[in-house]
């Protein structure tokens, strides 16, 4: 029978995401305390009988955003990017919006717009083109606002547009919106990373429905969302090793290197859910004092998400 856990990063550590257990988790971390424009890159999945896994990424800033932070969400992007892409396992798609100003976007604002609809619109084909046993991967790197964020809107969102005149929900993809795009992705594991301020209300609006997703475990199959901070709090970036990034972006991005393998262990070239989860939970507070990572989702733990290559 599908269970519910939550617990605090103690038990993480153990029981939590132990080999014999399969089913609903949901994890709440604790602790006391590029530069010019460029035309929108089309992304075309292709389906390859080489490829298993697949690894979606993109980002968007605001056009009121200082230069140096729209800077850094491209920079993550492609950190998470190029982690995976010496990977053969992988066919990597990524969808940058580059930083821009106020007086570029009035110019000629289609070319650089990343909006809800063009990010719906290759969710929808990876729905189309994944197979069964597939994996897939998203990593989203954008603004984020609270659940009510104001008094007619019950749940929060990301920030997909630049023009949210006269759209639904004042122009945020509210939470329901973006489980429905994602929920929809077959193949055997899917994983749903979302690095933005007060990202936790995703999980919060997952339990509500946890009935279109809790069976999988019990299918044989894997669904896994990790936010970089609860409902309540901002996700910003900290400085490691004397460059300014988010602790969540560097935590996914040395995961997909292949520091989670053996984390806590032995390596053994495979990175399991288990080790993937603690990893990234780790690593993110470890840098990120202020950071609460949260996860949710219906798996194995011992299932193998991807291999590392023996000579990246």
């Amino acid at each position: 029978m599908t269970r519910f856990v939550k617990l605090f990063v103690g038990l993480l550590l153990s029981a939590t995401l132990s080999s014999s257990y399969c089913g609903l988790h949901k994890v709440f971390l604790y602790n006391k305390s590029v530069a010019s424009a460029q035309q929108e890159k089309q992304i075309v999945p292709i389906v390859s009988p080489f490829k298993s896994h697949f690894l979606f990424t993109f980002n968007k800033a605001m056009i009121d955003d200082d230069m140096g932070l729209q800077k850094r969400g491209v920079v993550a992007v492609e950190r998470v990017r190029d982690a995976v892409l010496p990977n053969p396992l992988f066919e990597v798609h990524d969808l940058i919006e580059p930083a821009i100003s106020q007086d570029e976007y009035e110019k000629d604002p289609y070319p650089f717009h990343v909006s809800q609809k063009i990010i719906f619109s290759h969710l929808q084909r990876y729905s189309n083109l994944i197979s069964q046993p597939d994996t897939c991967f998203v990593y989203s790197h954008t603004h984020g606002v609270r659940n009510s964020f104001v008094p007619t809107e019950p749940w929060g969102g990301l920030m997909l547009d630049f023009d949210r005149t006269d759209m639904p929900h004042r122009g945020i993809t509210v939470w329901p919106d973006y489980a429905q795009a994602v929920l929809q992705i077959p193949g055997e594991t899917v994983v749903i990373l979302v690095m933005s301020c007060f990202s936790g209300g995703f999980i919060d609006y997952l339990e509500t429905i946890q009935e279109q997703w809790t069976d999988r475990s019990k299918e044989g199959r894997n669904f896994l969302v990790i936010t970089s901070q609860n409902n309540a709090l901002p996700s910003g970036p900290v400085r490691i090793k004397g460059e300014v990034i988010n602790p969540f972006t560097y935590s996914v991005q040395h995961a997909f290197s292949g520091e989670a393998d053996g984390f806590k262990g032995e390596k053994d070239g495979n990175v399991t859910i288990h080790e993937f989860i603690q990893y990234i939970l780790e690593t993110t507070q470890h840098h990120g004092p202020n950071a609460y990572p949260q996860v949710i989702g219906s798996f194995h733990p011992d299932h193998v998400l991807f291999s590392i290559p023996k000579n990246p």
